[in-house]
């Protein structure tokens, strides 16, 4: 059985139908259930652009249900706005429940017509490697990729820009995080977290501060707390197009993660290694200057420090 396909959904119709045309064209997509939900605008504001998206799946559900683009189509309309850390995670949990595994994408992301392939089949090679935590079909444009030997390498940060993962990982998740006490001023714990990039330690402290409401800032939390790892394909299966100014959660212009789409259609999973190179390099591109970094992380574990 395929894994189903969950896609997150709230007032970008183009970027949608594009996601959405996408994914159609993955081999695979005719044997696979696809599940978008979408979310309600926040009390008090404009809903033209949120009841387009809401216009353009139902015509599509009524266009495609039962042509064989997919195996099924299930729209979920929100009432109420729920923000997008509420829909992920509730999303997520209903449909997981019954299927074991999911592969979830956003409203910004298209991806190579051997996506689904690449995920379904990293999902069943990975599914009892607890040392796995989530499958990425995104990965940076770094250099040390470029003459890299394997197709997949292993990081210490999950990715959320089209990924993967199964019940029994999703349901470690503790998305109050509340051992935040133990974690918050212990520098040795911090600069663990901080394998998979300098921000994460202050992201957390931001959402712990009800400053940003992420759910994939506490996903990763729980993937470094019970120390585990991403998979990454050494070439792209997606391409992220949400940094065109027009993301709710990412609203400049942004050229930093920039990549192509070149995933194979033919890969060799290997077991998790995490290479030191690519590692360096990856940790690098979501850092500050280390030494800039070490000096924030110590004056605030010695309550010298406000984040910011």
């Amino acid at each position: 059985m395929k894994a189903p396909i969950i896609v997150f959904a709230y007032n970008r119709k183009d970027h949608l139908e594009r996601t959405i045309n996408a994914l159609a064209a993955n081999e695979g997509a005719g044997a696979s259930d696809l599940f978008v939900f979408v979310d309600a605008p926040k009390q008090g504001a404009a809903d033209e652009r949120n009841e387009a998206v809401r216009s353009f799946l139902t015509e599509y559900k009524q266009a495609h249900e039962k042509d064989g683009t997919f195996n099924s189509i299930t729209l979920t309309m929100a009432a109420e706005h729920k923000g997008l850390a509420n829909s992920v995670i509730s999303g997520v949990s209903l449909v997981i429940e019954k299927y074991k595994c999911a592969i979830v994408v956003e409203d910004d992301i298209v991806t190579s017509p051997y996506f689904l392939n690449y995920m379904n089949d990293a999902l069943e090679y990975y599914k009892d490697d607890k040392k796995v935590w989530s499958i990425s079909g995104y990965t940076l444009p770094l250099k040390s990729l470029q003459n890299y030997s394997d197709d997949v390498y292993a990081f210490y940060r999950c990715c959320s820009w089209g990924w993967a993962t199964w019940e029994d990982r999703w349901k470690l998740n503790d998305w109050e995080v509340k051992d935040f006490a133990d974690f918050d001023r212990n520098f040795f714990k911090r600069q663990k977290f901080n394998r998979g990039g300098r921000d994460l330690s202050f992201q957390l402290d931001r959402q712990m501060l009800g400053w940003i409401d992420s759910w994939a800032i506490r996903w990763g939390y729980n993937e470094y707390k019970n120390d585990m790892v991403t998979i990454y394909p050494a070439a792209s299966y997606v391409d992220n197009e949400g940094f065109d100014g027009t993301g709710t959660h990412f609203g400049t212009v942004s050229t930093n993660y920039d990549t192509k789409i070149q995933g194979k259609k033919e890969y060799r999973f290997v077991k998790p290694v995490t290479d030191r190179a690519v590692a360096k390099e990856f940790q690098a591109r979501y850092s500050e200057k280390w030494i800039k970094a070490m000096v924030k992380e110590v004056l605030y574990c010695l309550h010298l420090y406000k984040v910011k």
